[in-house]
């Protein structure tokens, strides 16, 4: 009987215990079960969190990696065409390029047999800021400008020509005409009164003639200077562009900065200008302007026009040079006043002596500056500020032009140069970028095509959310 008490509570313990061991595994199994979905669930979320800013991050690149190619192919720049060679510009655009990337890649990574847990979807995506080429009113376009010229070998003549130019003096007065001296000494020598004598065969009053040896070239002044200098203009057309719609003749609406850079220099700018840019002495094929280095200078709507202003500016300075040369010379201006001395007016009346000297040494200087650009215009070099010159009192009276070298000096680009360095910088970059439009617009035949919306930056707010999470992200991306 004891014995069978004993038994009884030996299963009972026992079946307690079974109990107790059940009770505590399952609670144990329920604890790990729930520690397991617990990071299961947080695993997804920070999967999720990762995935959004991935996908973010991918599609960003993916409308960057839609850059304009013709304006990198051609000048070496990246932007976003916001009119994407087709349509109108308009920043929704670029928007709807965002978001279509976002919404093939969730299809593409979540419709797959092995896709993850979660679905992630674009609740919202807005560009809040942008950058263009025309930020700074063409800061942003100088500045990728420079960077090319700093980081692209094979640039070191270019340099060189730039840094020859930069440093071989200013080029100034050549917006006014400095043979107007002359004009002022012509007008007053016709308005002075001729002396007159009795003839003694006839016994007849005569009027003495002034015969001034510098009338011949000074009929020359009402001529083209192209065509003095005899310059080979086959090739240079008179046919107009329309440069209304251009980026420097319309209103600017995109020109705010969101990064300041002021790395780049004036000389880089000018040196990826001769590199870039064609001009009068290196034409590039096939471009619509061919004198593209003379519009920027000009802004005018033909290549005939921009050239022809151009060399009345080279001849204006040149003029100035070879004035302050010839005034300063003792020895031309004695030779010129023996000449008026002799004249028969110049006996009656010694007064003329001085305004005939000046008029002669006018007309040499004249006949110097058509030589000059004669040789700068066919290839050759002229000095910004010359030590020596070619001129003589003999040619005015014989009223013949020449073309004598006078040994080195600066060739026709490097006057190009000069004078685009003293341009106002906010014409110089509106004007390069009207040479980038014409050259797309004609490339593709889009119209549209702006500088003004071609975006180098841009600032986004980008709204996601996935199965466990929503998430906002503030994104700046750009190419510098």
């Amino acid at each position: 009987m004891e014995e069978l008490k004993k038994r009884y509570k030996l299963k009972k313990h026992n079946k307690k215990l079974v109990g107790s061991i059940t009770i505590f595994c399952s609670l144990c199994l329920s604890s790990f079960i729930l520690l397991i979905l617990g990071l299961g669930r947080l695993c997804i979320r920070n999967a999720e969190r990762l995935r959004i800013d991935a996908l973010s991050d991918s599609c960003l690149n993916s409308v960057l990696g839609e850059y304009c190619v013709l304006l990198n192919r051609e000048y070496d720049l990246w932007y976003i065409d916001a009119s994407y060679l087709q349509n109108n510009p308009s920043i929704s655009l670029v928007e709807s390029h965002f978001r279509d990337y976002f919404d093939r890649n969730c299809d593409a990574v979540f419709s797959s047999s092995n896709a993850p847990w979660g679905r992630i979807a674009l609740d919202e995506f807005q560009i809040l800021d942008f950058q263009t080429a025309t930020a700074g009113f063409g800061n942003s376009m100088k500045e990728q400008a420079t960077y090319y010229v700093r980081n692209e070998n094979g640039l070191e003549a270019l340099k060189t020509e730039v840094e020859d130019a930069l440093n071989a003096g200013t080029m100034d007065s050549y917006d006014d005409d400095p043979f107007s001296l002359w004009d002022g000494i012509m007008e007053t020598l016709s308005g002075m009164e001729l002396p007159k004598v009795e003839d003694p065969e006839t016994g007849l009053e005569r009027i003495i003639e002034l015969s001034n040896p510098a009338d011949g070239v000074y009929g020359l002044r009402g001529s083209d200077v192209l065509y003095l200098a005899e310059v080979p203009l086959n090739e240079v057309t008179a046919n107009g562009i329309n440069v209304n719609n251009l980026c420097s003749k319309t209103n600017i609406h995109n020109s705010s900065t969101m990064a300041n850079r002021s790395d780049g220099n004036q000389k880089e700018f000018l040196t990826y200008l001769i590199d870039k840019m064609g001009c009068f002495s290196n034409r590039r094929d096939s471009h619509t302007l061919d004198c593209e280095l003379e519009y920027i200078l000009e802004g005018s709507d033909s290549d005939y026009t921009n050239l022809r202003q151009t060399v009345e500016r080279i001849f204006n300075q040149r003029a100035a040079d070879n004035l302050n040369l010839a005034l300063g010379d003792g020895e031309l201006r004695g030779e010129a006043a023996a000449v008026a001395e002799e004249l028969e007016v110049c006996t009656y009346a010694p007064e003329f002596v001085e305004p005939v000297t000046v008029s002669i040494i006018c007309a040499a200087a004249y006949l110097e500056t058509i030589s000059d650009i004669s040789l700068i215009m066919n290839g050759g070099r002229v000095p910004f500020r010359k030590s020596s010159h070619n001129m003589s009192i003999d040619s005015v009276i014989l009223g013949q032009r020449y073309k004598k070298d006078v040994g080195g000096g600066q060739n026709y680009r490097q006057y190009l140069i000069a004078m685009l360095s003293t341009m106002a910088e906010e014409t110089q970059y509106l004007r390069t970028m009207d040479v980038m439009e014409l050259e797309v617009r004609r490339l593709t035949n889009n119209q549209n095509f702006s500088m003004d919306w071609c975006i180098e930056r841009i600032k986004a707010l980008i709204h996601a959310r996935g199965s466990l999470i929503e998430k906002e992200l503030d994104r700046t991306y750009g190419y510098f």
